[in-house]
């Protein structure tokens, strides 16, 4: 059994209109928080606990959600169905979103979820190097200085996948 918690997690949000237009996603992401991330040492929050990388403005629903938002003109190298959920040195899904049936379907999600380290540290990498030159930092608690925040969080600790 893992003992490691990272202090945050990220969901590359992919470009499928109303991904997460429902209330329950806050709710969700709460719990996720509390059964993810590591606890703060301090009393007051310590930063973001969720992050979404999200391509273009995010839709309204989104900020109301998660901690942090990142927003891109694009992400490099990833296709728009793309989805990808991240706990680093924990966890990752990765989903596509296709149309089953024909172009007109509405998109299904088809994917997997590991806990292979790994599989989990492709998923960092892939996160990592797909930043555009170019974003914006909004939500609930955000950031200066995304790069280091994601670096520092991608970075688990020596004794982390133990």
């Amino acid at each position: 059994m893992r003992k490691y918690r990272p202090d945050a997690f990220f969901w590359l949000l992919p470009q499928i209109v109303a991904w997460g237009a429902t209330r329950v996603l806050p709710t969700m992401l709460d719990q996720m928080e509390r059964v993810i991330v590591k606890p703060s040492d301090q009393d007051d929050d310590s930063g973001p606990k969720s992050a979404a990388l999200v391509v273009g403005k995010p839709a309204r629903h989104i900020p109301q959600a998660f901690d942090t938002i990142i927003s891109g003109t694009s992400f490099l190298g990833l296709p728009p169905t793309l989805e990808i959920f991240l706990a680093p040195g924990l966890l990752t899904a990765v989903l596509v979103h296709a149309p089953i049936g024909g172009p007109d379907s509405l998109p299904v999600p088809l994917g997997i979820v590991s806990f292979d380290e790994h599989v989990v540290r492709r998923a960092e990498e892939k996160l990592a190097n797909c930043l555009p030159q170019e974003f914006e930092i909004s939500g609930k608690t955000p950031i200066i200085d995304a790069r280091s925040f994601i670096k520092s969080v991608f970075l688990p600790k020596p004794d982390a996948l133990t």
